[in-house]
C-alpha cells in the first residue's frame, strides 16, 4: 500500500515513502450581510431582553 501525505512536511516528519497529495479544495460559503435600520436592531434587542423601554448598550452603539 502506498502512503499518501498532505504536505512535504508531513512526509518528512513521519519519514514515509509515498506521494504528496494536497487536500481537496475547500469551498467557503458566501456570507450575506443583511442591512437593518437602527430601529429594527433596537426592536429586536428589546424583544430579546423582554423590556419595551430598553436601550442598546454603549459598546453596541459605538459598533453601529
Amino acid at each position: 500500500m502506498v502512503e499518501k501525505f498532505d504536505s512535504k512536511f508531513h512526509k518528512d516528519y513521519v519519514r514515509g515513502a509515498g506521494e504528496i497529495v494536497p487536500p481537496a479544495e475547500v469551498k467557503i460559503p458566501e456570507i450575506i450581510v443583511i442591512k437593518r435600520s437602527f430601529e429594527e436592531v433596537l426592536a429586536e434587542y428589546r424583544r430579546y431582553v423582554r423590556d419595551p423601554n430598553a436601550e442598546l448598550p454603549e459598546d453596541i452603539l459605538k459598533t453601529l
